[in-house]
């Protein structure tokens, strides 16, 4: 006898990334495999609907929650699910998608359910700054500054965000921080500082190149900015994948970090700005989240 089909939920942000959301209920009719799933889909209606949804899935038993949208979607989904049974599943359809492009999940949408139906399932880590989850990367400086103009603007896409990016490297100023990591203590004028669970922000910029998602341990990059001219250069080493081997990233593998901010700038989980404070404690969660990749 044939195994009952899996009860999973798809939850779609239909304010998410570049409008690829707005097919996705038609190819999952066309392309996912319905003798071995049984699904419902839902659409979030505010922030943090996805986690009520995601809990309440975890809560009846569901095999699987599908986040169809970007990291923001991922993480809340992410929230709810950690140390449960209900393993995630993502389609990709936001603007930057790090933790799909770092999983190697297509971004390409009948792709990607043909990877929910194969179902294989990788438990990883995630991580937590000041008891808040993030699953890519956490962060404080240039980024998190660059996040919350990219949520400010109408248009989403890469090239708005290399725009912004561009536009703000010019004027922005590195910030003092003092660090505890791995029994050290740092003091740092730098350009920012990310706590990286995989290697990238989205868009494939790879500024943690050695990151392993399920090893137990973070990556604490300390980012000096390069001048302008050196800039040009740099650049291409994130996109590659060999950001480490520049002299401008230092990174430290740890389990715990604490950062100081001299003053209190914005912070971001997964690409979603935050105000978090002047004092900042990072902790790894190891073996937390079920993944379908």
């Amino acid at each position: 006898m044939s195994n009952p089909p899996r009860k999973i939920r798809f939850i779609i942000n239909p304010k998410s990334g570049i409008g690829k959301q707005k097919i996705v209920e038609r190819r999952i009719e066309t392309h996912l495999d319905k003798a071995a799933f049984d699904y419902e889909i839902c659409y979030t209606q505010a922030k943090a609907h996805a986690i009520e949804l995601s809990r309440e899935a975890a809560q009846m038993g569901y095999a699987a929650v599908i986040a169809v949208g970007g990291d923001g979607t991922v993480n809340e989904v992410a929230q709810a699910l950690l140390h449960t049974q209900t393993a995630m599943g993502i389609i990709p359809a936001g603007s930057g998608n790090g933790l799909a492009r770092f999983m190697k999940i297509s971004l390409n949408v009948r792709k990607a359910l043909l990877l929910i139906n194969r179902y294989q399932v990788k438990t990883i880590d995630t991580g937590t700054i000041n008891g808040r989850v993030f699953v890519s990367i956490a962060g404080v400086g240039f980024d998190a500054y660059v996040a919350e103009r990219f949520s400010q603007v109408k248009t989403r896409g890469f090239w708005s965000y290399a725009k912004i990016a561009f536009m703000e490297y010019i004027r922005y100023n590195p910030k003092r921080f003092k660090i505890y990591v791995n029994e050290r203590i740092i003091k740092t004028k730098s350009f920012m500082i990310c706590v990286a669970n995989s290697d990238q922000f989205g868009f494939n910029t790879r500024i943690s190149p050695t990151s392993i998602i399920d090893d137990g341990l973070l990556n604490l990059c300390i980012i000096r900015k390069p001048l302008i001219y050196y800039a040009a250069f740099v650049i291409p080493f994130i996109f590659v994948g060999l950001a480490h081997k520049t002299p401008f990233i230092r990174i430290f593998k740890t389990t715990d970090a604490r950062i100081i901010q001299q003053k209190n700038n914005i912070a971001h989980i997964d690409g979603d700005e935050i105000d978090l404070g002047k004092e900042l404690e990072v902790k790894v969660v190891p073996s937390s989240l079920r993944l379908i990749c």
